[in-house]
């Protein structure tokens, strides 16, 4: 390539390198903006797993809500049997 570069006049010289600054020009601004795509989806990355983490703490919570509100009925089923058994001794 340096031996075609030495047999063109200086336009034309001028030209290419203007070409090939055009094309890097070109390939920076693509690569500026794939950075950018990158950094927005890591954010959201992070956003989505902070919400993620905040509804297993939710989901954990209700778990514990629904298993004492379970022992409670259970309680309250055994506590309505004695009474029944109690009441048909009264009979």
């Amino acid at each position: 390539m340096a031996d075609s570069i030495d047999n063109l006049d200086i336009s034309q010289v001028l030209k290419l390198y203007e070409k090939q600054q055009e094309q890097t020009e070109f390939e920076y601004t693509k690569l500026e903006k794939h950075i950018e795509n990158i950094q927005v989806s890591h954010s959201e990355i992070k956003q989505l797993n902070w919400d993620i983490a905040e509804k297993n703490e939710t989901i954990r919570k209700l778990r514990e809500t629904v298993e004492s509100v379970q022992l409670a009925l259970l309680e309250e089923r055994k506590n309505h049997l004695a009474v029944v058994a109690d009441n048909d001794k009264l009979k």
